[in-house]
């Protein structure tokens, strides 16, 4: 084929190859690649995405599980008061001409105050619809993420209170009793729980109990209702046997404290490794509650050039316990 006239018609085949005689490079001619080899198609084409997201866990927030949570005042309110009263008197002979003894009231208001705390999101328009792709809702996401935010700081509230106000948790209420420390009654001399047979273990609830029943003066026996929280790896202690083996320390505990629960809070392995005895209620008052003024406020959606933001805010005045006679603590387990 003559190359001048394949060029007066647009057609160029300088570049195409022959091979063998003419007739056989007519038809070879696209024998050579001019893309990259490829055996296959792209792996994406071959994946199978789940539409199930899974979500990392957090440690588990049992503040509420100790103490009920009840509401008090409005995110406006700045100091929550409650009022103690106790009943005073003596009493004097009798006589008919006499006026002997004298009964009254006394009344204190402890104080707690309010802390106010927040978190903010935004998202922009084009990762939104770039999630969204994956069909992730984004915005959802976000909004939950914030919600999970603020109820994790509650719970480190209710444990810990704020720092610098008279807001207290759980585990620092400036009014507790005094701390007991285990019996050093394990291997060696330990007072460790990982080094006590069942047994031992239960000793020291028993002596949590009295430690408490030292100061409530009756007002307490073993069919009160009472929670213990432990951390997790004591909790775990809770499985071994007594020294005959026939039962375990949790089946012990339940037996002769029939309405007793056992809650167990991270928290609690900390460095001092505590557990805790608290009587529920007495007379229908509460020992202690996880009070807050707002749960979850989600403020407004404020739009900006390409991004939307948004705030939520919560307060809470920490774990107020009402009657710290009735919590007993006990280290060193």
């Amino acid at each position: 084929m003559d190359k001048e006239i394949c060029k007066q018609y647009g057609i160029e085949i300088d570049q195409y190859k022959v091979v063998g005689d003419l007739n056989e490079g007519a038809m070879a001619m696209d024998a050579a690649l001019l893309t990259t080899a490829n055996a296959g198609v792209p792996v994406e084409l071959l994946t199978y995405f789940d539409n199930r997201a899974i979500e990392i866990l957090t440690a588990k927030r049992t503040a509420t599980e100790i103490f009920p949570e009840v509401r008090k005042g409005d995110w406006t309110t700045a100091y929550a008061k409650f009022r103690q009263v106790e009943n005073t008197g003596y009493t004097q002979p009798y006589s008919d001409y006499a006026d002997n003894g004298k009964a009254g009231v006394n009344y204190s208001f402890p104080v707690r105050e309010n802390y106010l705390f927040e978190t903010t999101i935004k998202y922009g328009d084009l990762e939104t619809d770039m999630a969204a792709k994956a069909k992730a809702s984004y915005v959802a996401d976000n909004q939950r993420a914030a919600a999970s935010t603020i109820a994790i700081a509650t719970n480190k509230f209710y444990f810990n209170g704020v720092a610098g106000l008279s807001n207290y948790g759980i585990l620092n209420q400036p009014n507790l009793p005094a701390a007991i420390s285990a019996a050093a009654t394990g291997t060696g001399s330990s007072p460790l729980w990982s080094n006590k047979d069942g047994s031992k273990i239960y000793d020291d609830v028993v002596a949590l109990y009295k430690d408490m029943a030292s100061r409530a003066e009756g007002n307490i026996d073993k069919t009160t209702r009472f929670k213990l929280v432990v951390g997790p790896s004591s909790d775990a202690e809770l499985n071994k046997l007594n020294a005959f083996g026939t039962e375990t320390v949790a089946s012990l505990i339940k037996r002769n404290f029939p309405n007793l629960e056992i809650v167990v809070a991270p928290e609690y392995d900390d460095a001092t490794k505590k557990i805790q005895l608290i009587a529920v209620e007495i007379d229908g008052v509460p020992t202690g509650e996880c009070a807050y003024s707002e749960k979850l406020i989600a403020g407004r959606v404020v739009p900006y050039l390409s991004h939307f933001a948004q705030k939520f805010k919560a307060g809470v005045y920490g774990a107020i316990v009402y009657r710290p006679v009735f919590v007993s603590t006990m280290t060193g387990i």
